[in-house]
């Protein structure tokens, strides 16, 4: 044979390749090599070749190395993501574990996640994943029935926050997607929500531990104000939108909205109109039909009464979105 190929101790720690004759061309040398992501640093994993030879008597060496970083999923045994419905006002949270394909013993995850949400009981699911060869891919197979795990909701991790645990009745030895639904119905929508997940071997060391943040479009947001002057017959106008609870929170009956108005404008009461919205899944508000003039009060003060402003307040609780428009005159 051209050449000889022994390990080095074993073929975990490498191996070396010697050649029976001498060369003179070009040798490429490849093989392929499989990791145990739970034996080796997944992170990364480096490859260092040393060659040595002798010409004319005298001997040389020459080394190199190369690193290759495994992809997102084995790094962290899974992943998870969360994505924000403004139509439904859902949060829906994917957690895939167990990506290396540990052999798990009693497999229990737990799921914790930050600010107002109400769990979705009926949206829990638990699918296998196959993976799929590429770096993070993976294909949702089969769900599993309920009776293949149990689930216990309403805890509460040492920082307050609500949360569940989900528990394999079986070993488990392949990865799996969980997914579940939060709802901000009847909650403030706030700038951010995280959620945190880890799994672990009955309650051991965790064998995977992801975090996710979702932040909804608006949120945190309750009102915005947008003006600009009007342009030839309405020059003299200044035009006023109002954007008001733009994030969708739950906000209880009594609401007031108050504006007040510099002394270099006049308001015009009868051109005040309110608004409902259409919100799409993108949490793009866009202008309605007019609101039920029943479900809101107009009061305007006039300098006569020693103030320049007005008050809307709404008169039972509110969920959605709403646009105030309306003008005022400027004083030259």
């Amino acid at each position: 044979t051209d050449y000889t190929i022994e390990p080095i101790n074993n073929y975990r720690e490498g191996f070396t390749i010697k050649f029976n004759h001498p060369i003179s061309t070009k040798v490429d040398i490849e093989y392929k090599t499989k990791f145990d992501p739970n034996y080796f640093n997944a992170h990364d994993i480096t490859n260092h070749g040393k060659l040595t030879w002798l010409e004319n008597g005298v001997s040389y060496e020459r080394e190199d190395s190369a690193t290759v970083s495994s992809d997102r999923y084995t790094k962290n045994n899974g992943n998870k993501t969360g994505t924000y419905n403004p139509k439904t006002k859902t949060i829906t949270w994917i957690i895939d574990v167990n990506y290396n394909l540990q052999e798990i013993n009693q497999a229990v995850i737990k799921d914790f996640y930050q600010g107002e949400q109400t769990f979705v009981k009926e949206s829990l699911k638990v699918n296998r994943l196959n993976l799929q060869g590429g770096a993070d891919q993976v294909e949702v197979k089969e769900e599993l029935p309920s009776s293949a795990y149990s689930f216990e909701g309403g805890l509460k991790n040492s920082e307050g926050h609500e949360g569940f645990a989900l528990t394999f009745k079986d070993p488990i030895d392949s990865a799996y997607r969980i997914t579940y639904q939060t709802s901000l119905k009847g909650h403030e929508v706030l700038a951010e929500y995280m959620n945190d997940a880890t799994m672990s071997d009955g309650g051991g060391p965790a064998l995977f531990a992801q975090s996710a943040s979702v932040k909804p479009k608006h949120g945190g947001e309750y009102i915005l104000k947008q003006g600009k002057q009007g342009t030839g017959a309405d020059a003299e106008n200044a035009f006023w939108t109002i954007y008001l609870n733009r994030n969708q929170s739950w906000i209880d009956a009594g609401a007031k909205v108050t504006d007040k108005l510099s002394d270099n404008q006049v308001l015009l009461p009868e051109s005040f109109q309110l608004y409902q919205t259409v919100v799409d899944a993108n949490g793009v508000v866009s202008k309605g039909e007019p609101a039920d003039p029943a479900d809101y009060e107009l009061k305007v003060l006039t300098p006569a009464d020693g103030e320049h402003s007005f008050e809307l307040i709404f008169k039972k609780p509110i969920e959605s979105a709403y646009i105030l428009e309306y003008k005022s005159f400027i004083i030259a």
